[in-house]
């Protein structure tokens, strides 16, 4: 069935005994902004596999727990930059890949929305760089045969700038019982 509120907000999926049904397979959610999510949710909050739209144009495709991105995702900037990859309560964390419309990328371990851990940054002109980030700067690289971790220079060390993840759009809200 569908809910259509006052506020603009929309609601098409299960009911039971005239109620939303507490878990839901396939629910679509339209916000008053012209966000949207079409997923599972579960007492009416996002929970399990599921896509957002947002109304700026970025959009995420993935898991979702307790309502905030968690586990396997990709998030796409509508600025053209897409990030693959895990998250752990709302941010980039674990092994993942973002790439740039310049044809930058970044693949390696985030940590709170930065390269952190091991990574491997790919530039159109300077090939490339392996080695340790921590925060989004390269503070060691691979050198030498066999290659061994050597401390980076400060002098024209690379930074990989992530742009964050925006806040999610306020979704209309039902009484699940």
């Amino acid at each position: 069935g569908k809910l259509v509120c006052k506020d603009g907000g929309r609601y098409e999926g299960d009911w039971r005994d005239g109620k939303l049904h507490s878990e839901v397979r396939t629910a679509k959610l339209k916000a008053p902004s012209g966000a949207l999510y079409e997923g599972q949710l579960v007492k009416g909050v996002r929970h399990g596999k599921g896509t957002q739209m947002y109304d700026d144009g970025d959009s995420y495709k993935g898991e979702w727990r307790e309502g905030v991105r968690h586990g396997n995702g990709t998030y796409v900037w509508s600025r053209g930059m897409r990030y693959v990859g895990r998250w752990q309560d709302g941010e980039m964390c674990g092994n993942g890949k973002i790439t740039w419309p310049d044809g930058r990328a970044y693949e390696g371990g985030f940590i709170g929305n930065r390269p952190n851990g091991h990574g491997c940054l790919r530039t159109r002109g300077e090939g490339e760089i392996k080695g340790k980030w921590r925060d989004g700067l390269l503070v060691q690289c691979w050198e030498g045969s066999p290659p061994v971790l050597v401390d980076a220079t400060a002098e024209g060390r690379p930074q990989v700038v992530v742009p964050r993840a925006p806040p999610f759009a306020p979704l209309p809200t039902f009484d699940v019982r």
